[in-house]
């Protein structure tokens, strides 16, 4: 039976159940599976985390409302999550690279920043890897910057100016 929070309790919305589970899970992730679990594991490390209980540990998802602990297993919600979650120590690879791309700007245009504000809104609420956002992000953090920056490319696409 669903227990009734007490007025020092406030109740909170899927999205952030969802929130604070991915978070979880990826911590859970970092120090159980450092390697990850694998592509498109997400969904097996949200079972396993759901049934282990260790998500009712320090008041996370309490059971208030229990369907709310079945509802959007499916759902990674956010890039950052499911890629950590998934490749485990190697996801902190695409953010090397991630910060590297910033700190190698020399002056900001609007087409970094672009990239940068992607980048970042689909860390937080993307829609997987095979989108057309976060695939051009990839490409232009480990390839396309790198080809503009040498000799050889024309100067009206160097996009370090």
């Amino acid at each position: 039976p669903a227990t009734v929070p007490d007025e020092n309790t406030k109740a909170k919305n899927l999205t952030t159940l969802v929130y604070e589970r991915g978070f979880i899970l990826s911590i859970n992730t970092l120090i159980s599976y450092p390697l990850g679990w694998g592509f498109d594991g997400m969904d097996e490390a949200t079972k396993e985390l759901v049934n282990s209980k260790k998500i009712y540990q320090g008041n996370v998802q309490m059971v208030r409302t229990p369907i709310l602990l079945i509802l959007n297993l499916n759902d990674g919600l956010a890039n950052l999550f499911k890629v950590v979650t998934e490749f485990g120590i190697f996801s902190f690879i695409l953010l090397y690279f991630f910060f590297k791309y910033i700190f190698n700007i020399k002056t900001i245009n609007p087409f970094h920043l672009f990239v940068i504000v992607l980048f970042i809104s689909l860390s937080i609420r993307g829609a997987g890897y095979f989108n057309a956002g976060f695939i051009f992000c990839v490409f232009e953090f480990f390839y396309l910057n790198k080809y503009y920056q040498s000799k050889q490319s024309p100067s009206k696409y160097d996009v370090s100016q």
